[in-house]
């Protein structure tokens, strides 16, 4: 509408009678100069669309800033022809909004995580902080998949400092990562550093201006790493920082995140993904059908192996004596069982004497346990008499044949 009353006043003549009272309403006065000075602020033989951009940055700023729907809505109520997207656009290209409200641009996206460990990680200097040996800064590093942590003490911020903390506390303990994201300053953006970035492939993007957002992880690390010096010192003037430096990483690597696990589970854990674990089928059959007999079971699902269970409660004076447990085990091919005592049975003397359990043994499996001590050792029923390994039959070559 305004740039068709601005194309047609080029030919028209427009006598414009202006009524005013002592009770008028000036602020439409005000608002009626305003949009005189931008219709001739705005180059008709321009294409449309930027005269709109035009007078949507001009409506977003008399709405005060207030975004896509603040700025709509004040378009609305003083009749501009301006639709929610030119509004939105002309929010997006405002420099104070992106500073005090920043919006991510769609093409910058969430911050990339990686999908296996030390892959991506995010970079920083805290500091200054008080001198410790001439130190007073702290180059940090978050893994922005297990959120595993390190800090590295330096002297200052600088291109080549940034180059050994790197090596020293990412690359020689972790290898050589996909993706370090950081910041814009000049001890990360200097020519050595893309250098040696170069030479390693790796990439090295940098946080997005404004958008503190793109930094989040590696700037609550940092908060997370001072809050915990100051515990450990007792005070806030973190006097002596370097001396409980290592202890604090450690001990914030050990904290569970979300109640789940710690960055070091998660990190040792990643890594084990992928790989094939085999797994060795066992077949328990009873040897007596009128016999009672327990079924070796795992007690927690990491056990090693599996309890045998003593199927009828009895004592073992001193000496040798053999326990029938009522079952027969089949095993996988390749794979033999070994029986062993427990710990605390073996402090008494008590230890099993025929524990392995060849491939192809196909009766009934007993223990023959002996009893080294003074006294009898009881079992009641259902006790665990020790655990049942399952493990990979060696291969053992004599003389170029298999034996």
């Amino acid at each position: 509408m305004w740039m068709d009353l601005s194309e047609w006043s080029k030919t028209e003549d427009i006598c414009i009678l202006c009524e005013c009272s002592p009770t008028g309403d000036l602020s439409r006065g005000v608002f009626d100069n305003q949009v005189d000075r931008m219709t001739c602020s705005v180059d008709t033989t321009e294409p449309s669309s930027l005269a709109t951009s035009v007078i949507a940055r001009w409506a977003h700023e008399q709405s005060g800033h207030g975004g896509r729907d603040g700025g709509y809505a004040w378009a609305q109520q003083h009749g501009l022809p301006l639709t929610k997207a030119d509004v939105a656009t002309a929010t997006a290209e405002c420099p104070i909004c992106q500073q005090q409200r920043p919006t991510l641009s769609p093409r910058y996206g969430t911050i990339p995580r990686g999908d296996q460990p030390a892959t991506w990680w995010q970079v920083d200097y805290t500091g200054p902080l008080p001198s410790w040996k001439g130190q007073r800064f702290v180059l940090t590093g978050i893994d922005a998949y297990t959120k595993y942590r390190f800090a590295h003490p330096t002297h200052n911020a600088s291109a080549m400092t940034t180059i050994h903390g790197l090596m020293e506390s990412l690359i020689h303990w972790h290898g050589i990562p996909h993706s370090i994201a950081s910041d814009q300053g000049t001890h990360f953006t200097a020519k050595e550093v893309g250098q040696c970035v170069q030479a390693h492939a790796t990439r090295w993007p940098y946080h997005v201006l404004h958008h503190p957002e793109a930094a989040g992880l590696i700037e609550r690390w940092n908060g997370l790493l001072k809050s915990q010096l100051q515990c450990q010192l007792g005070d806030n003037t973190l006097q002596g920082w370097g001396k409980v430096l290592q202890k604090a990483v450690y001990d914030l690597n050990q904290r569970p995140i979300y109640d789940t696990v710690s960055p070091i589970a998660r990190n040792h854990r990643s890594r084990n993904q992928g790989v094939e674990v085999e797994m060795a089928p066992l077949t328990v059959t009873s040897s007596d059908p009128l016999a009672t007999f327990l079924l070796p079971i795992p007690a927690t699902l990491c056990s090693a192996g599996l309890e045998v269970l003593v199927p009828e409660g009895r004592t073992l004076s001193p000496g040798d004596t053999t326990i029938p447990l009522n079952w027969k085990l089949r095993l996988p091919p390749g794979h033999f069982g070994l029986l062993l005592p427990f710990s605390q049975q073996a402090k008494k003397g008590v230890t099993v004497l025929a524990g392995v359990t060849d491939p192809d043994y196909q009766d009934e499996i007993s223990l023959l346990l002996h009893n080294g001590g003074k006294e009898e050792y009881a079992w009641n029923t259902g006790d665990s008499l020790g655990p049942i390994l399952v493990l990979l039959c060696p291969v053992i070559k004599a003389s170029g044949k298999l034996q």
